[in-house]
């Protein structure tokens, strides 16, 4: 995991120069079977999110070290917030967050949003059976 993060931010870095990303998120490894469909009803369910959609990628997405699987958008808190599936190597990451690249989210939208990000994290976790091993809530202001 910690490898992971390191990739993650010398990516990041390394592609965006001196830009900064800012914002609410949650991420962690996937265990359990995981079924997009059930993640889909389980988002369209949870009260406080709307406009859900699903965008299913018939070949993955690949970056130089992650493969994305798949990815919603969702309101949440009156912000459009993404949750996605990613595999790295054999392992699959589940992050959903309200984030932006070189602006600033104001702390009332993120506090508007985070109660709802917890609630989507534990009603996909529960519906579907899955484990959201080390799960990790931050801010980055």
């Amino acid at each position: 995991m910690q490898r992971r993060k390191i990739l993650l931010v010398v990516l990041a870095m390394g592609l965006s120069g001196c830009d900064t990303l800012y914002g609410v998120y949650s991420d962690a490894e996937l265990q359990g079977n995981f079924d997009p469909t059930c993640v889909d009803r389980s988002l369209r369910s949870v009260s406080g999110v709307k406009a859900v959609r699903f965008l299913p990628l018939s070949s993955p997405d690949k970056t130089i070290f992650a493969a994305i699987l798949n990815m919603w958008h969702y309101e949440a808190g009156g912000s459009v917030a993404i949750l996605q599936v990613s595999r790295v190597k054999k392992r699959l990451y589940y992050t959903n967050g309200l984030d932006c690249l070189n602006c600033r989210i104001p702390t009332a939208k993120m506090n508007a949003y985070e109660p709802v990000m917890k609630k989507v994290n534990a009603t996909v976790a529960a519906t579907c059976g899955l484990l959201l091993r080390g799960i990790k809530e931050r801010y980055v202001e």
